[in-house]
């Protein structure tokens, strides 16, 4: 009767049997891949300044569904999460500190736990998010990001690119050219439109009549901000970048419907031929181990030519070309040094060190800048579409404790600071980016 039967599955089901087996072939294959990715819980987002819970809510289901669509993570339904976490008296919100949220990612045996807040300043939604190691209890990544939108842009948009943020799918908008750091860049950023504007390092980058703005800029990493005009007071962040402008090379930028693109990176004209100008030779010395007779041997190279001759030979007229003789010339000369010492050949002195300058800048604003617990600067208010900024002048390089406060701790940790250079950081809560390091003029 067995045999019947599974004749009976060949022979009636073929096309069943194949769909099976693909199916088994498939989960054969898929099996091994979803065992290699990490398996996340997403806590739902805590609510702030005025923001309903209900919303948060949301957008926490939507940032689970793009994690998940990144392809990167396994990631824990909701109501599993809830149902766990219920047993053990713990609720979905409300979870804040580090080792809360690893505790609660051991209960749902997860490998990272993501917490985070959705809050609405004026007309910015600032959207924070950290993810943790449930094995090393270790902070893996802290991403912030600011929106002057609608909560449906939010929802629709910025949730999106955070889950790439924490997959590590982000595009990257910075050429992977070193340049050269001694050597000044330059950005070329061509507008599409009128309906844009942009900004390098929190200023308007300035278009002429062929719709190009050219900024020339330190070597390194700076902040491009593409701003939608709204009205004639108002505009959103529709894209945020840090993008790397080599020294000795042009970057061509442009924003379209399709985000930020990078066009070209390409060497400046005549920059890098000038930075690898070879120096002339000079006369080679020699002097003996007493230091007492010094040589000196110089080799000259002396063109010498004939004008053409005409000469009578057998009665008839013969021209000889003129000749050219190429003759080197060797002089050397001896003189003996009146004393005996020794010449010593010393390095020559490293350049002093040079003050540096620090520029904060913050869409938030209201912070207070510390450095070695020594209050050092402010930054206000910040007008509409506009960052706030505090520069600290006059600072000797070395390494100092920096700390940013606002309403509560932003950052704290240490900041190297070099000889002569300006080093621009973006500064939110939960935020901290150095967008810029460059040489400072002589």
């Amino acid at each position: 009767m067995g045999e019947n039967m599974i004749s009976r599955f060949r022979n009636s089901g073929s096309g069943m049997s194949k769909a099976l087996l693909a199916l088994i072939t498939f989960l054969l294959v898929a099996m091994p891949v979803l065992a290699q990715q990490p398996t996340v819980a997403v806590l739902d987002l805590e609510a702030k300044y005025g923001l309903e819970q209900d919303i948060a809510g949301a957008l926490s289901d939507r940032l689970r569904q793009e994690l998940f669509r990144t392809g990167e993570f396994n990631v824990v339904e909701r109501a599993r999460m809830d149902a766990i976490l219920s047993e053990q008296g713990l609720g979905m919100v409300g979870i804040t500190s580090q080792d809360d949220m690893v505790k609660a990612g051991r209960m749902l045996n997860v490998n990272m736990i993501v917490a985070g807040s959705i809050s609405k300043i004026g007309s910015i939604y600032t959207l924070t998010v950290r993810m943790f190691s449930v094995e090393t209890a270790e902070l893996m990544i802290a991403e912030s990001k600011d929106c002057q939108c609608t909560i449906e842009e939010v929802m629709m948009t910025q949730i999106a690119e955070m889950a790439k943020l924490l997959a590590g799918t982000a595009e990257n908008s910075g050429p992977s050219i070193s340049g050269n750091p001694n050597l000044p860049g330059r950005l070329e950023y061509i507008y599409s439109g009128m309906s844009y504007t942009a900004m390098l390092d929190g200023e308007v980058l300035e278009a002429s009549n062929d719709m190009k703005a050219i900024r020339e800029v330190g070597h390194g990493k700076h902040l491009l901000q593409i701003h939608k005009i709204k009205g004639m007071f108002s505009s959103e962040v529709v894209a945020e970048e840090n993008i790397n402008i080599p020294g000795g090379y042009i970057v061509r930028a442009t924003y379209r419907d399709d985000g930020l693109q990078i066009i070209e990176t390409v060497p400046i004209p005549g920059m890098q031929q000038q930075a690898t100008q070879s120096r002339p030779s000079t006369p080679t010395q020699t002097q003996n181990a007493g230091g007492a007779q010094t040589t000196t041997t110089q080799t000259t190279q002396i063109e010498h030519s004939t004008p053409e001759v005409t000469m009578q030979f057998a009665g008839q007229s013969v021209t000889l070309p003129g000749m050219g003789v190429s003759v080197t010339e060797t002089s050397t000369s001896t003189y003996q040094e009146q004393n005996s010492s020794t010449l010593t050949m010393e390095e020559p002195p490293p350049p002093p060190s040079r003050p540096s300058k620090v520029v904060f800048m913050s869409e938030e604003g209201m912070c207070e800048i510390y450095l070695d617990g020594k209050q050092k600067a402010e930054i206000g208010i910040p007008d509409i579409d506009e960052l706030g900024q505090a520069t600290v002048f006059d600072l000797m390089p070395g390494t100092y404790i920096l700390k940013i406060e606002g309403f509560e701790v932003w950052y704290e940790g240490s900041l190297q600071v070099g000889s002569g250079e300006e080093i621009k950081i973006r500064v939110e809560p939960n935020r901290f980016n150095i967008i810029g390091r460059n040489p400072l003029p002589y």
